[in-house]
């Protein structure tokens, strides 16, 4: 897996300015411009799986990015995902990493292609533990 550094301001104007169902030829070639080769891992990712967004009544949400049969847990606000376990960041004021897996569930966001479900406080309370979870 790999991770790209994006400053904060840029990835929040660029996935900010993509509208429709659909990515135009613009939308990639500066979505790759900016996150390089995760592009293309997120794009194959969206294609093929199913992000799904897990809502508590206490509106908290994790999302879940499915492939067969497989299930890697992302949090968009706490900008973490479960392939970074295991992995040593430098903290950067300029930016986050990114890995494909936010990066598809930003651009199924964006695409508005995130499927909803609502779920227990206590079955999200255990899918941050499952998130967070040590290997």
């Amino acid at each position: 897996m790999s991770f790209v550094p994006v400053p904060d301001i840029v990835s929040s104007n660029l996935l900010g300015e993509i509208r429709g169902d659909s990515l135009t030829d613009e939308d990639l070639l500066r979505i790759h411009a900016i996150f390089g080769k995760t592009t293309f891992e997120a794009l194959n990712l969206l294609e093929e799986q199913t992000v799904i967004r897990d809502t508590a009544p206490s509106g908290r949400s994790i999302y879940q990015v499915n492939k067969k049969g497989n299930r890697v847990y992302c949090s968009k606000s706490a900008h973490f995902c479960a392939c970074m376990q295991g992995t040593v960041f430098e903290a950067s004021p300029l930016g986050r990493l990114w890995c494909s897996h936010l990066l598809m569930v930003a651009l199924s966001d964006a695409l508005k292609r995130t499927q909803t479900n609502i779920v227990s406080d206590q079955a999200l309370a255990h899918a941050v533990e499952m998130l967070f979870k040590i290997i």
